[in-house]
């Protein structure tokens, strides 16, 4: 029998004490999301991976930009003001100790798609022609590669990455410290905004008074080159995670990425749309769904997407439905393929039944690395449309080999086949699993209540029937309601689970919002106090102007004055005369 509250009593006790629970557990969790330190490992090498690259100390290096490539010498005197570096926090992400699989790694089906467009945008890239791929299937990042996460890789090989053993390297302007800036003199001639700066690694990117665990440890790590980047997942894929039992890991081919960055099987390929949702840059409710530049590039970026460097690797939500998040944007992603911008006559047109198109293509993947021209894809940042428009599906550009910059930043992939083949569940497997398990016991408990009520039912008629039998009759009916009983706690327990993880999402996304609106205003408040001292100084300037000219009108009245004493006394002296 249910009880009703007592009149004059909106909840009862213990309703008040549950609500006060979940406030607890709810201030418990944003604790544990302050500390949380858990780390996250990128996919690795399938076949060369294996090895850690040997590294070379020595030997000259150009140097790569977003949308220039900047040489070594190119270097010019320069004078440009630098700013900060940009902050914030978010989540860490949970490892999956079951397989070799992490949790943040999306499955993606092998299938057979489109590659690049039929309406090229920069023509000299080589998007083009739209040519027929087939892919076998693979697991790929869902998060690019953290400073976290490579801060893990770091401490385990003592890797020195090659921005160490050069020493220096290009940065932003806008990102360095004045303290710093002050001190170049040169920059790229017809890119001044790259500056070359010493001591620049990806702990430290813009240079040593700057450093990721300040506020960025959930940031993609940038200033890491195309054979820092496969070191990484090359060591990845041996760890396997803490758990151990690796499977290959490596950096994903452009195809792997194209193919994935559209959403897979039924996504939207290069050619059929500019971005994995569409042809729009912001939703219908015009909120951004990329990091890239707003404003004038270079000279302004007014940070209207709530970031003016590299946002964490969750920001935005997830840009396809693979659920991948900054695909597009923050920083361009290395794949395994080196440069090329022409291709074969008859791998653009024919259809699958037909036998054409290339299987698991990669561009140059048997050479090695070095100072050879490598692809990235995805754009970054820096990436503005009236300058470097390659924030696109089947946008791409390329840098050499030991290339770094403030935008340059790594995912990977693991090949399904070899995680199958190694003896592990797949991700996908388990969930499946996980949900007919689900499935079966939410049919048997449905089941046992059905069959309690026509226990009940049966037992109540033989009792009024016969009037005996009427204890073991009780007894039964006592064990079928502890029965339901139990069945309906569970159920009440998987309603407030669900409840409380509501709950905390909508409480986590209104702290993100807040703080992106709480960012937006400061850099507008900034931006309007600059305006004002600007606005002051032009006044103050116009006012001095108004001075001087005041000034001059009355020297020349008093001249003009004095002459026309002169000439009326000069008229007296002749009258008297």
């Amino acid at each position: 029998m249910a009880q009703w509250c007592p009149k004059g009593r909106l909840f009862p006790t213990s309703l008040y004490l549950l609500l006060l629970l979940l406030f607890l557990l709810h201030l418990q969790l944003l604790a544990a999301t302050a500390d949380a330190s858990q780390a996250q490992f990128c996919p690795a090498a399938e076949t060369a991976a294996t090895m850690i690259p040997e590294q070379k100390e020595g030997g000259d290096r150009g140097g790569a930009c977003g949308c220039k490539v900047p040489s070594r010498g190119a270097v010019e005197k320069k004078e440009e003001e630098g700013g900060k570096d940009s902050t914030r926090t978010t989540t860490t992400k949970v490892m999956d100790g079951k397989t070799g699989v992490r949790d943040d790694m999306v499955f993606v089906e092998g299938g057979t798609f489109y590659m690049g467009t039929d309406k090229p945008i920069i023509p000299r890239d080589g998007e083009s022609p739209r040519r027929l791929i087939h892919l076998s299937s693979f697991y790929i990042d869902r998060y690019a590669v953290t400073n976290e996460d490579f801060s893990l890789f770091i401490n385990a090989t003592g890797y020195r990455t090659e921005n160490e053993i050069f020493g220096w390297s290009f940065v932003f302007d806008k990102l360095v410290s004045e303290e710093i800036l002050n001190k170049i003199t040169k920059a790229v001639a017809g890119a001044e905004w790259w500056v070359p700066v010493e001591g620049v690694t990806w702990r430290q990117p813009e240079g040593k008074d700057s450093d990721v665990f300040r506020t960025r440890s959930q940031h993609p790590v940038v200033q890491v080159t195309w054979n820092d980047a496969r070191a990484y997942c090359a060591w990845a894929g041996r760890e396997g995670g803490r758990e151990g039992g690796g499977v290959a890991k490596r950096l994903p081919t452009e195809a792997e990425w194209e193919f994935a960055a559209g959403g897979g099987t039924g996504g939207r390929e290069g050619g059929r749309a500019l971005f994995p949702w569409g042809d729009k840059l912001q939703d219908e409710r015009g909120r951004h769904r990329m990091n890239i530049w707003q404003g004038r590039f270079p000279a302004v970026n007014t940070g209207e997407d709530g970031w003016v460097a590299t946002a964490p690797v969750d920001a935005f939500g997830a840009q396809n439905r693979l659920g991948m998040f900054n695909v597009l944007g923050n920083v361009w992603e290395w794949v395994e393929d080196s440069w090329r911008v022409e291709f074969e006559e008859g791998e653009e047109e024919g259809g699958e039944e037909e036998g054409r198109g290339r299987m698991d293509p990669c561009e140059g993947c048997e050479a090695g690395g070095g100072n050879e021209e490598k692809t990235k894809k995805g754009g970054s940042f820096l990436c503005h449309k009236s300058y470097c428009y390659r924030y696109r599906t089947a946008a791409r550009h390329h840098a050499t080999a030991d290339s770094a910059t403030s935008n340059n930043g790594a995912s990977a992939v693991t090949p399904a086949s070899l995680v199958m083949l190694n003896g592990h569940i797949t991700h996908q497997q388990e969930q499946r699993r996980e949900r007919r398990q689900q499935e079966q016991r939410r049919e048997r408990r449905q089941q046992e209540q059905q069959e309690h009520f026509h226990t009940v039912a049966y037992a109540g008629e033989n009792a009024n029937k016969r009037g005996e039998g009427g204890g073991g009759g009780m007894m039964q009916v006592g064990e079928e309601e502890g029965g339901a009983s139990a069945a309906f706690h569970d159920t009440v327990g998987m309603a407030f689970s669900r409840m409380f993880d509501a709950c905390t999402n909508v409480v986590q996304t209104a702290e993100t919002h807040t703080m992106q609106a709480l960012q937006h205003m400061n850099q507008q408040l900034a931006s309007a106090t600059r305006e004002k001292k600007e606005v002051e100084g032009q006044l103050q300037a116009l006012l001095r102007v108004l001075e001087e000219n005041k000034r001059a009108v009355l020297v020349i009245y008093e001249g003009i004055g004095g002459g026309l004493e002169e000439v009326n006394e000069r008229g007296r002296e002749g009258d008297l005369e």
